[in-house]
């Protein structure tokens, strides 16, 4: 009996450890010239009734409700569905990194990210197609909102809520603002070479 005892023990602990290590899997980024798509590095939640607040989802209750997303795009059909996406991510570049909000008609992001000392999430970007172009954290025609700074290799986790317009098709990415550039100027450079044909 004692044998089944530790048995059950042991395999208790071991579900426990393996979940504990998918809800904390971290976004670990080295490289300052990598733009990595990170659509199966995080969890996500959709709010069918486009309610739930920041305080909301940091409940064990809603926690537990994030699945884990398995493709590089997040897509859904149209709907006033509001989706939150967490992200998990340790800063080694040595540089600011951002991340990018890729999509069409998104109306609104709300980018919470943790206070510098504290766990709260008390100032949140707001941002989006139906909010003024004044609020975006940096002058792009994307959506791109800081991370973590430069100095900063603590482990963080972040929450984007995004109510869309239309059809839901966000890819998310996460890199330096050399990173970002690169990619913008490769978009650009096609948008360009679109229009003049």
């Amino acid at each position: 009996f004692n044998k089944i005892k530790v048995l059950f023990s042991l395999l208790l602990a071991l579900s426990g450890f393996a979940t504990s290590a998918q809800e904390n899997e971290v976004i670990v980024l080295t490289d300052k010239k990598e733009l990595r798509l990170i659509g199966k590095e995080i969890f996500f939640l959709e709010d069918e009734d486009a309610n739930l607040t920041i305080l909301d989802i940091q409940s064990d209750e809603y926690q537990k409700k994030f699945s884990r997303h398995n493709k590089t795009v997040y897509t859904h059909q149209a709907s006033r569905t509001a989706v939150w996406f967490k992200i998990t991510l340790q800063n080694q570049t040595g540089e600011d990194v951002w991340l990018e909000v890729g999509g069409h008609a998104i109306w609104y992001i709300d980018f919470y990210r943790p206070d510098e000392n504290t766990a709260l999430y008390s100032n949140p970007v707001q941002t989006g197609g139906l909010r003024p172009d004044e609020n975006k954290e940096y002058p792009s025609n994307f959506y791109w909102l800081k991370l973590a700074n430069a100095e900063d290799q603590k482990i963080k986790t972040s929450y984007v809520r995004l109510t869309p317009g239309l059809q839901q098709e966000y890819p998310l990415q996460a890199g330096t603002l050399l990173a970002l550039t690169e990619n913008k100027r490769g978009y650009d450079f096609l948008t360009a070479g679109f229009v003049g044909l």
